[in-house]
């Protein structure tokens, strides 16, 4: 069965029998990241400001090469 986002509600036993646990695994994995996000923002405020601009050209670059790739796969599949 899908919900309004399209994604696939899960079928097993446990989760179907206990929907809480799923909604607290999503709340945990939600805090999770948003302390990983909060230690890097953290982190990268006491960088010195050529460190900031690498960091940030760096994963500038990754973004890039990542969406080069998906539109790649995308024409070569159409």
């Amino acid at each position: 069965m899908r919900d309004r986002l399209g994604t696939t509600r899960p079928t097993d036993a446990v989760t179907a029998r206990h929907p809480a646990l799923g909604a607290a695994l999503r709340l945990w994995l939600t805090t999770v990241y948003i302390v990983l996000l909060t230690v890097t923002a953290s982190w990268l405020a006491n960088q010195s400001h050529t460190a900031r601009a690498r960091f940030v050209r760096h994963n500038s670059s990754n973004v890039h090469h990542m969406e080069v790739e998906t539109l790649a796969y995308a024409c070569c599949c159409l």
